[in-house]
């Protein structure tokens, strides 16, 4: 790849590039800014992005799909900006630091913007559309599988692919415009209703699951099917990690790749959260939980495959009989839930039946109760009829009635339309969302404590990407109760949280770990920065502490930071109650678990050892400034007689009553309040 030259880009946003170029400047010197907060983000797209050498700017969400944004450009240029929308700027970029500071400097403060250049987007007319066929050239574009193309002057085009380059001509923009800018589906609207001279052809999809694919630009990969978050992943670390906290904003992220709230998502992409924020992220997530997009469930050593896919289950009838039915667990409800779509095909079809069986229904109109008759014509439309000598027939169209059932929208006929398809609704079964552009969740905690093969059965390979329904190697299995084909949706996300310090990782099961995107959660002692007790640093309490653990243990024994953040809000005695009590009821039972009631390994890792407080020089009366109490006791003064089987000395232990300041800061080796005895 050529050698970048900062110069030439310079001189292309100040000299041969539109106005709204600058915005780029305007990014990246908020980018050098906020650089080191970026690195230790809290989302993990923006961490791992500033996190490697040379960075990636967020917007571009992993290294592969920056490679095809390379293909983009005609210039060797590794900066772009692009246009998502009016207010909405996505700026990549592949400069390292220096690179990028260096850049910046190039330019004046007077050529930065104040606040992001934006206008009002023109949609294209029918000339931009013509002029657009002249700048279309079909090697820079790859063909959709599912081909919706756009005939201009007896020419076919792919819709998406000509109709940016026409909105790019329409608002003076230096190329196409964004590519995701608008949705297909808005185009054809747009097309229809307002270039009738163009026409629409789509080629047929070959199942129900089959989606839409996109044309890309300049040799991109088609990925109709990428997730940004991967459809199975599973937190794992020590314990206070953030794990099932994290799964609510790992939730809230996925859901919102599919349905759009500007709110929560600036929130997402904040590194901590005030109270207020988090109360408004877990108020969301509740609300999805609520209508059914998020189920979550434990597992523990007796759960199993009755309870998550489906088992037959007894139950007592009215006159006392037990009858045993199929019932279905949480997961194939949920994926039943995922895959469900309106069948408003189905009703409609039901109803001309009934139509065909009846000939005619009688109706009346909803404010003046004129009474009507409605029968099926030749076209499959409905024709309503009002019992009057002089009656005009009056077509409700099907497209009239889907429009109403689903979307609640009146396109003529209002009297006699409302009541015909109420008349289906009150009928037919019908269900009128459709699940399957929706993302749904199943949050399992503690997965690492359930009996993987005992669960998931047969299921366990069906959650791969690459078996799921609509998939290449897509596959069903019939399910051993119920006898039911069944598979896995593509819009269906596994998060599961995993303790380290209960269950090493090392010792999952195979099948788990093939299958599973794993993210570790380390403890980030960088959250505590600007904690600090009455002189305590509590971010360099919790990294003292850690490392020790790590060296007596492992780092899957680690403290998380969590234990901590209580103390955030807190201030003088309130804030060192809440210290005593976390140390004396959670740091110091966790670590008796770790090391199995070896209180000389607690006390190295609190700084208690006696060998420790000689290294700092202090000799007398150092028990005051343990957590861990140690004194040595001899047999004759417990037993009252030395026995010849017994050690003849022991060490007993007891936390101490009362935890001082000095007692906190002696951890990490702070003894600026403890008077030091000389040697």
């Amino acid at each position: 790849m050529a050698k970048l030259d900062l110069d030439e880009i310079k001189s292309y946003i100040l000299e041969r590039g539109k106005e709204y170029r600058k915005n780029i400047l305007l990014y990246l010197k908020w980018v050098l800014e906020d650089f080191e907060n970026r690195k230790s983000s809290s989302n993990k797209i923006v961490r791992e992005a500033f996190n490697c050498d040379p960075f990636y700017v967020e917007g571009i969400k992993t290294r592969n799909e920056w490679d095809r944004i390379n293909k983009r450009g005609k210039h060797n240029y590794l900066i772009e900006h692009k246009t998502l929308g009016k207010n909405e700027w996505l700026i990549v970029s592949r400069l390292n630091y220096d690179e990028l500071s260096n850049f910046i400097n190039k330019f004046e403060p007077k050529d930065i913007p104040e606040k992001v250049i934006t206008w009002e987007y023109k949609m294209p007319t029918k000339e931009n559309f013509l002029q657009a066929t002249k700048e279309y050239k079909e090697s820079e574009w790859v063909k959709s599988k599912i081909k919706i193309k756009i005939i201009v002057e007896e020419n076919e085009y792919p819709l998406k692919a000509l109709s940016i380059i026409a909105i790019g001509i329409a608002n003076g923009l230096d190329g196409p415009a964004n590519f995701y800018m608008f949705t297909t589906d808005q185009l054809k609207r747009y097309i229809k209703d307002n270039l009738e001279d163009f026409q629409i052809i789509e080629t047929p999809k070959q199942t129900d699951d089959e989606e839409e694919d996109e044309d890309e630009y300049y040799g991109e990969e088609v990925m109709s099917n990428y997730a940004k978050q991967p459809l199975n992943q599973i937190l794992y670390g020590p314990p206070g990690t953030g794990k099932t906290y994290n799964t609510i904003n790992k939730a809230l992220e996925i859901i919102l790749e599919a349905e759009r709230d500007d709110e929560i998502q600036k929130l997402l992409e904040k590194n901590t959260h005030t109270i207020e924020e988090r109360k408004i992220l877990k108020d969301k997530f509740d609300e999805y939980k609520q209508s059914g997009q998020i189920e979550f469930v434990t597992f523990h050593q007796s759960y199993g495959y009755e309870e998550f896919v489906e088992g037959i289950k007894a139950e007592t009838t009215d006159n006392e009989n037990i009858k045993y039915e199929v019932q279905s667990g949480i997961f194939k409800k949920l994926c039943e839930e995922a895959r469900s779509k309106n069948n408003f095909e189905e009703v409609y079809s039901r109803f001309l039946d009934e139509l065909n069986e009846k000939e005619t229904i009688d109706l009346e109109t909803k404010q003046h109760k004129k009474k009507f008759k409605v029968f099926r014509n030749s076209s499959d439309s409905i024709v309503a009829k009002p019992y009057t000598d002089k009656a005009t027939e009056m077509t409700v169209t099907k497209k009239m009635i889907k429009e109403y059932l689903l979307n609640k929208k009146i396109l003529d006929w209002k009297p006699y339309l409302v009541p015909i398809s109420e008349y289906i609704e009150k009928t037919y079964n019908i269900k009128l969302e459709d699940n399957s552009s929706k993302n749904y969740i199943l949050i399992i905690d503690e997965i690492n404590r359930g009996n993987i093969s005992k669960i998931f059965g047969e299921l366990i390979t069906l959650i791969e990407p690459s078996k799921r329904i609509g998939a290449e190697e897509a596959l069903q299995v019939r399910l051993p109760y119920s006898n039911e084909l069944f598979g896995i949706p593509q819009n269906l996300y596994i998060i599961g949280t995993m303790n380290t310090a209960d269950r090493s990782i090392a010792l999952m099961d195979t099948a788990l770990r093939r299958r599973f995107h794993f993210e570790e959660m380390r403890p980030r002692p960088d959250l505590l920065e600007d904690v600090s007790i009455e002189g305590v640093n509590v971010k360099s309490l919790l990294e003292t502490m850690n490392k020790r653990i790590e060296y007596l243990y492992d780092r899957d024994h680690t403290i998380g930071h969590a234990y901590f953040m209580s103390l955030i809000d807190k201030s003088g005695d309130e804030a060192k109650a809440e210290l005593d009590n976390i140390f004396r009821n959670k740091i110091i039972p966790l670590l008796q678990e770790y090391f199995y009631d070896d209180w000389e390994k607690i006390q190295i890792v609190l700084g208690d050892h006696p060998e420790q407080f000689k290294k700092k020089n202090i000799k007398e009366d150092f028990q005051k400034y343990q957590f861990i109490q140690s004194q040595e006791v001899k047999e004759s003064d417990i037993l009252g007689f030395d026995h010849p089987d017994i050690e003849n000395e022991a060490v007993e232990y007891k936390v101490n009553s009362h935890f001082s300041l000095e007692m906190y800061q002696k951890i990490y080796g702070d003894y600026s309040l403890i008077n030091m005895s000389e040697e």
